[in-house]
């Protein structure tokens, strides 16, 4: 069986080495990632409504963070200070318009069936690997909202700049369709008898340092063609997860700095001894 997270979809359909790195421990942890594991800890445990608890959460672990530079961890709080004000504000809204949050880190857990002849001839399979089998798919959703309206809304909180804004950016986003699948699963606690009224990603950063914003592009509910296209997808993907072999495709992503692809060191040329 092969065990799937929502949050490597997208990093394993963009490169597979990539992934593959990464899920083998060669992963670059950062001051800036910390930054976002911070804000994620305290929306979890402070209440919604109480914008100091919630900075101060995030100010209380701040000296496990490790920066290369005083400067830099006085330009990062600055900037962790707005994203909380912003998150603040989305949590003080979410409440006063009737939402009730039925669940934070919410864990989950559901089965895929890996879909027939994924295996790829070109990783020497062969075509051997296409036997029966599932996937499962685990992971923890950061809030699962119902609006006043009765519809449930699964969210997850972003903290990067490079995000997509937009609900048309969102359309084919993974692992939202893969907290989606999870709800039609019957996977999360607490939303028995409810309607599920899609999913959405809550960006906290903003590039207006003087704007509140925050943005929340939205991936629609999935009827039953958008659930099964999205399950045998996850499917194949998973199927390929479980190769031995990787096909490195050297494309944008692996070029790109802004993508902070760890494949990145195969795509460098080695350095002469002369």
């Amino acid at each position: 069986n092969v065990s799937v997270s929502p949050s490597r979809l997208d990093s394993f359909r963009t490169c597979e080495v990539d992934w593959a790195v990464r899920e083998l421990g060669g992963d670059t942890r950062n001051a800036q990632t910390g930054v976002g594991t911070l804000i994620h800890s305290a929306m979890e445990h402070t209440p919604p409504g109480d914008g100091q608890a919630l900075w101060g959460a995030v100010t209380e672990r701040w000296g496990e963070l490790e920066f290369d530079a005083e400067w830099i961890s006085r330009r990062s709080k600055t900037l962790a200070e707005r994203m909380v004000r912003r998150l603040h504000g989305y949590l003080r809204a979410f409440v006063a318009d009737g939402g009730v949050l039925l669940g934070g880190e919410q864990e989950f857990r559901f089965e895929i069936p890996l879909v027939e002849g994924a295996a790829r001839a070109d990783t020497g399979d062969g075509g051997e690997g296409r036997g029966h089998g599932y996937a499962v798919v685990h992971g923890f959703i950061d809030r699962v909202e119902r609006m006043a309206e009765g519809t449930v809304v699964i969210v997850d909180l972003k903290t990067g700049k490079y995000e997509p804004r937009s609900d048309k950016g969102v359309v084919e986003h993974l692992q939202l369709a893969a907290y989606q699948l999870a709800y039609l699963s019957g996977a999360i606690d607490g939303t028995d008898d409810t309607t599920l009224g899609g999913a959405q990603l809550l960006l906290v950063h903003n590039a207006n340092p003087q704007s509140d914003a925050v943005a929340t592009p939205k991936q629609a509910a999935l009827d039953g063609e958008g659930a099964d296209g999205f399950t045998a997808l996850f499917g194949e993907l998973a199927r390929g997860m479980a190769r031995s072999e990787f096909v490195a495709k050297v494309e944008e992503h692996c070029t790109d700095p802004h993508t902070y692809g760890v494949c990145l060191i195969h795509t460098v040329k080695a350095v002469s001894a002369r």
